[in-house]
């Protein structure tokens, strides 16, 4: 069971970013804990396609802005590996209530993205 430290206190910057204000700290469901330091500039689901799916919403829609703030935040520094990155994703977006099928799509579409865009992120 993934569990938040808090909660996002973030104010946007235009349409498709927010800046957070101070740190979000999650434990995943093996006790690890992520940070999403503060400033972190987000752009939520930042896949084009989730765009113009229906049913997916805006990129910055609540009911999954702490995965994708987490997620972006281990992708722009890799220090974490890929597989944990988007697993922490996963639940993060299951944690929230998504629907199961909607964050299994969300986490599939990420991960094969990551997997061709950022090849040497192992």
């Amino acid at each position: 069971m993934v569990k938040m430290l808090g909660f996002i206190e973030s104010r946007r910057i235009n349409d498709d970013h927010i800046k957070l204000l101070k740190k979000f700290v999650v434990i995943d469901s093996r006790g690890v804990r992520w940070t999403a330091r503060k400033n972190l500039i987000s752009d939520g689901a930042t896949l084009k396609i989730f765009k113009n799916v229906p049913g997916i919403g805006h990129p910055l829609d609540g009911d999954y802005l702490e995965a994708s703030v987490i997620h972006d935040q281990y992708c722009k520094t890799k220090s974490r590996s890929q597989k944990d990155t988007h697993r922490i994703f996963r639940e993060l977006l299951e944690a929230d209530g998504v629907p199961r099928l909607k964050a299994w799509a969300m986490w599939a579409a990420v991960r094969i993205y990551n997997r061709v865009k950022n090849k040497e992120w192992k």
